[in-house]
């Protein structure tokens, strides 16, 4: 195959191809993200215009068109380093050998038509460029050919699928079915905006309740925890008041009020002999049995030794007695379940520790219970505390 004519029209540089080549060579190597992308980055366009690939495509054609220009340069470089494979094959062939483009590079490639129309573009010999420019007039013309095949493919299918289109009225076109179709597919899309809009207001409703029975269950809370810390407060400096809260019990006393050292006459009397029997009260509300009936006192420290009668001292005046010798070297949770299950604390100082000192106040401040401290360790002197007749004796304080 000659071709004489087209070796005359050799060229060399990118800007020197005619429309025709730079129109094959952009369209065979570029996607539509890279001309789109070409077009930003050297100016060629705005955003808006680059986004149609037709008008980038045919900005980027002009601009190749530019002596030394940037585009036609950043192409050349680009397809050089992108294409090597395909000038080397391109070298091993003779010059007298046809090209075949499509087949050119032994290994597959994306692009094999791109490739192989470049690598004859720029291959020095006149014959390889010359079949090169009658490749690519052949691609252009194949492609020309298919498109308009395609176009009138297209139109027969369109004319044979409106005659066979049932259940339309005569001189009704699909377009107008389309325009129909579209109609009803946008009245469904407002359907659902309208449902979607009234979602979101009941789910902004539903949020504002659920702020303000938070801001109404906060509140309670807060009142509540104020009103408790008051009376936390209250029983923190005033213990007495538990104590002077509780029930006195009553006794069968005579009208006239005894001495400190006489017993409880209810000790000493057990059921009525006849049912008619009865009892009187006692006038005073002073005596040690009334007071201490039916409660647990907790004795601290002294000697382990008189144990035993500082039991029977407590017993003689009605209550029950714990006992525990102030040691806390084991730890002092025994020590404070004792106090814990009691009414009142007698603590003796003189024999004892500064620890298990420490916990009998702090649990008494803290429950309201009552502490007697006490020098001597002697059953008199606790004897005395009780028989006292305001339970307040000088070697004693009551906490």
């Amino acid at each position: 195959m000659e071709h004489a004519s087209l070796e005359n029209n050799r060229v060399g540089k990118f800007w020197e191809y005619d429309c025709l080549m730079i129109c094959t060579l952009l369209g065979l190597n570029l996607s539509n993200r890279e001309i789109h992308d070409l077009c930003i980055k050297y100016n060629v366009l705005s955003k808006e215009d680059a986004e149609d690939p037709a008008m980038g495509f045919y900005a980027l054609h002009h601009a190749c068109h530019v002596e030394e220009g940037p585009v036609p340069r950043s192409l050349s470089r680009s397809f050089s380093l992108k294409y090597r494979s395909f000038r080397q094959a391109l070298e091993k062939q003779r010059e007298d050998t046809p090209l075949d483009l499509e087949n050119l590079l032994a290994k597959t490639h994306p692009k094999p038509l791109g490739g192989s129309l470049w690598a004859a573009l720029n291959d020095p010999r006149r014959s390889v460029q010359a079949q090169g420019i009658y490749g690519a007039h052949k691609i252009v013309l194949e492609a020309l050919r298919e498109y308009q095949k395609k176009l009138v493919n297209e139109n027969a299918h369109e004319d044979a699928s409106e005659s066979s289109f049932s259940g339309k009225t005569l001189g009704e076109s699909p377009f107008s079915s389309l325009q129909r179709e579209l109609g009803t597919l946008r009245g469904r899309c407002e359907d659902l905006e309208k449902k979607l809009l009234l979602r979101d207001e009941e789910e902004r409703r539903r949020e504002e309740s659920f702020r303000e029975e938070k801001k109404k269950l906060m509140e309670s809370y807060e009142t509540k925890i104020s009103s408790l810390r008051r009376h936390i407060r209250l029983l923190e400096y005033s213990p007495g008041e538990a104590v002077s809260a509780t029930p006195r019990k009553s006794c069968p006393f005579g009208e006239a009020p005894r001495e400190a050292s006489q017993e409880c006459s209810f000790r000493e009397r057990s059921e009525p002999s006849t049912p008619t029997e009865a009892t009187t009260e006692c006038p005073s509300h002073e005596c040690p049995f009334c007071l201490l009936s039916n409660t647990t006192i907790s004795v601290i420290g002294g000697l382990s030794r008189l144990e035993q009668q500082y039991r029977e001292v407590v017993e003689r005046m009605g209550a029950r007695c714990r006992y525990h010798c102030g040691n806390c070297q084991q730890g002092g949770k025994a020590l404070k379940q004792i106090i814990q299950s009691s009414d009142r604390v007698v603590f003796i100082t003189s024999i004892n520790s500064h620890n298990a000192l420490r916990v009998a106040k702090g649990i008494c401040k803290k429950e309201g219970k009552p502490l007697h401290l006490l020098r001597e360790a002697s059953p008199a002197a606790l004897e005395k505390i009780f028989t006292s007749t305001t339970s307040k004796a000088p070697e004693s304080t009551a906490i």
